[in-house]
This record gives C-alpha cells, sequence and structure tokens, in this order.
C-alpha cells in the first residue's frame, strides 16, 4: 500500500500536526480516521501501525481516560478551557469527547441551571454535544467524570442534585 512507503512520512507526520494542532483534544482513534481519510486510505492494522510509529517519534504524550486514549497537542489537559459543538461536518462520537470538555460542558449547564438532578445533567450535557436522544458511550463518559468527584464550582448536595456554589 501506498500510504506505508517511507517516501510518505514526511506528509504523514505533518498532517498529524495539523489535525492535533486544529482538533486537540482528540481522541487516537478520531486521529486515525482523520489521517487515513486525508490519504484517502482506508484502516488496517499496517496502516494504523504506521501512524502509531510516527507519533511516536512525534513525541505527544498520550493520556488514558478509561480505556480512550487522547492527544492533548502541547497544551495539558488541564488548559483546556473550551467545549466544542457539533458541526454537520463534525460530529464527534460519543467515545471521541475528552473527560475536560466533558467536565466544562456539566460546569457550564450547572451553572446556568443552578440546580439539578445527576439524569438531568447527563441529559443536557449529552444535547450540548449533539445528542439529543442521548448516546450509550457518551453516557459512560459523562457519568465517569461525575465519579472522578470535585468539579471546580460544581457540589453534589444532599438531595444529590449538582448545585453550581459561588468560590
Amino acid at each position: 500500500e501506498e500510504f506505508r512507503m517511507p517516501k510518505h512520512t514526511r506528509d504523514i507526520k505533518d498532517a498529524l500536526v495539523r489535525i492535533i494542532q486544529e482538533e486537540s483534544p482528540i481522541s487516537l482513534d478520531l486521529l486515525y480516521r482523520q489521517t487515513l481519510k486525508a490519504f484517502g486510505t482506508r484502516a488496517t492494522a499496517k496502516s494504523i501501525e504506521r501512524i502509531d510509529n510516527i507519533l511516536s517519534d512525534m513525541g505527544y504524550p498520550i493520556t488514558d481516560e478509561d480505556g480512550k486514549f487522547f492527544i492533548y497537542g502541547d497544551e495539558p489537559e488541564r488548559a483546556v478551557t473550551f467545549y466544542r459543538y457539533p458541526s454537520k461536518e463534525c460530529k464527534r462520537e460519543g467515545s471521541d469527547i475528552p473527560f475536560s470538555e466533558i467536565r466544562l460542558a456539566i460546569k457550564d449547564v450547572v451553572m446556568r441551571q443552578v440546580s439539578l438532578p445527576k439524569d438531568m445533567l447527563a441529559s443536557e450535557v449529552q444535547k450540548i454535544f449533539g445528542y439529543a436522544r442521548g448516546n450509550e458511550e457518551l453516557s459512560k463518559r459523562i457519568e465517569s467524570v461525575l465519579g472522578q468527584g470535585k468539579i471546580e464550582g460544581i457540589i453534589k448536595d444532599e438531595t444529590g442534585n449538582y448545585t453550581a456554589v459561588q468560590s
């Protein structure tokens, strides 16, 4: 396959850098899909291995979020200050949304609603990311973020609701 030829290493590396700079934080799976799409190549074990080899030489840290791997680019996870709304061109799978963006969306929803129960909070966060009817993978990721505990500016009160607090 042409994609795996050494003469394309520079082009693949350039594509990876461009995608990471534009999209980070990005899941490794989405990075594979976008890179292969840019070259008109289908996903095979060997093409994924080729990308992995080039990525490992680039030195980007890879973060494990409950078994899903993300690249945050040159910025650490805590430096993420925004979450992305879906567009027609780019609606991410629920599993491709990083914890940092989910955390920010949770905080945004609670700050606007002041206080709400967990199931309503999860539903509102899913809507932000374009899943009006819900998404099982995103639901698991939201549950995981809520299970991690403290989100700055939010407490879980005695009734089980998530409530905004002034700092």
